[in-house]
């Protein structure tokens, strides 16, 4: 239990680094499993702490290149983002339109309050809950396994506060939050292009909720990428499913050969808000028996629900923690 506690506080930890850091040198290589990950399973603690940006180091030339927003000459947008966006389709083709929902669920909600249960971040049940206010720039983060919470990431004032509770200290980092502003709207076409090097490019956005574990449903680009780029893989098999009241597209499919082996599963369910984008049940299976999954146990969208603020009267005896 300790060396597991000791995995999901390392996760989270170099999760809020990679989404705190102040220059990114994204230019590498994508996979779908990251650095992170693969030195965990190991217990390489010294090859977490070397990792600069989990969510995309170098992996597999076959696989592509990453583009952050920002690190390199930025796409202009062929039209303001809110254009693009607001009507909410840009295709007649229904799993065009659920993928680039995915990819842009930051342009379709603004607050959110929800929780999840997730196999996918360590061998037991890991809870999350988010707190997000978008335009507040505010936004809560906490992780806990059977009732305990292990870590607490607050976003306000441009601050980024990472408390472990197990070990009782807590981080802050200043000025590095990020706005709406700093992730224009990118147009679908130009989200994976091949480049004269014969490699794909995936281009990624800001994560603007500052949630460091946004990525495995509130803000799921890479769980798209690694799913569903290859159309050809998954089918909607339900366009009007309701799940937690809310409409729904359940998507069914099979995963690509280097995730199937990579993920340890041979197929997947996806079950995504139809207004948001946003992925409220995720499972993976293996022989017809589920392997990793991700499933939201409660969500409310836009009302304005009260973000947890970082107060350090409830965190008595707590040391903080100097350096990231």
């Amino acid at each position: 239990m300790l060396r597991r506690r000791s995995l999901v506080l390392l996760m989270t930890v170099v999760a809020v680094c990679a989404t705190v850091a102040t220059t990114y040198a994204i230019s590498s290589i994508y996979k779908e499993k990251n650095a992170f990950q693969i030195a965990a399973e190991k217990h390489d603690t010294k090859a977490v702490e070397s990792v600069e940006d989990f969510k995309y180091t170098h992996f597999d030339e076959s696989e592509g290149k990453v583009i952050l927003q920002g690190d390199e000459q930025p796409i202009a947008p062929k039209e303001d983002k809110m254009d693009s966006v607001e009507a909410g389709n840009i295709s007649d083709d229904p799993k065009v339109n659920i993928y680039n929902k995915m990819l842009n669920t930051i342009d379709y909600f603004n607050n959110v309050t929800l929780e999840m249960d997730t196999s996918m971040l360590g061998d037991e049940v890991t809870t999350v809950q988010y707190q997000i206010d978008i335009d507040s720039r505010l936004a809560y983060q906490a992780v806990a396994e059977s009732g305990n919470t292990l870590t607490e990431t607050y976003s306000e004032d441009e601050n980024m506060i990472h408390v472990d509770d197990v070990e009782r200290t807590y981080k802050q980092r200043y000025g590095q939050t990020y706005q709406r502003s700093d992730t224009p709207y990118i147009e679908l076409q130009d989200r994976v292009t091949t480049e004269d090097d014969g490699i794909p490019y995936y281009r990624y956005r800001r994560n603007v909720t500052n949630c460091p574990l946004a990525s495995y449903c509130v803000f799921p680009q890479e769980l798209a990428y690694s799913y569903l780029k290859d159309f050809d893989k998954w089918d909607i098999v339900d366009d009007n499913m309701v799940f937690l009241g809310r409409e729904c597209v359940k998507i069914m499919g099979t995963p690509s050969p280097y995730i199937a082996e990579k993920h340890g599963i041979d197929s997947f369910t996806m079950v995504v808000d139809s207004s948001t984008g946003i992925l409220l049940d995720f499972q993976g299976t293996l022989g017809g028996s589920v392997s990793r999954f991700m499933t939201v146990k409660e969500c409310l969208f836009e009302a304005k629900s009260v973000v947890k603020q970082f107060n350090l009267t409830e965190y008595e005896g707590y040391e903080e923690i100097t350096g990231w």
